[in-house]
């Protein structure tokens, strides 16, 4: 029987919103990294577009890899916050 290949590419980025008064919470799942950095951006923004003030709690305890840019992308929506 031939044995399949292992992968060891980490899993595509997965969002999740919820209300959590007075504002959202976006869970974060897989992997955070040069390709869905971008991605999650625009999803906080559009979450904070819908806040006033904008209350965005990020979870990312489901956060399986996380390169340089991914944390990058954290920092800088921390830094752009009004």
């Amino acid at each position: 029987m031939p044995s399949q290949p292992m992968s060891n590419d980490p899993p595509p980025l997965r969002l999740s919103m919820r209300a959590a008064p007075p504002g959202q919470v976006v869970a974060v799942h897989g992997a955070l990294d040069l390709n869905t950095a971008t991605h999650l951006e625009h999803e906080v923004v559009k979450v904070c577009r819908q806040q006033n003030p904008p209350l965005v709690i990020m979870d990312v305890s489901g956060v399986e890899f996380c390169d340089s840019s991914g944390l990058s992308s954290l920092v800088r929506m921390e830094a752009d916050r009004p």
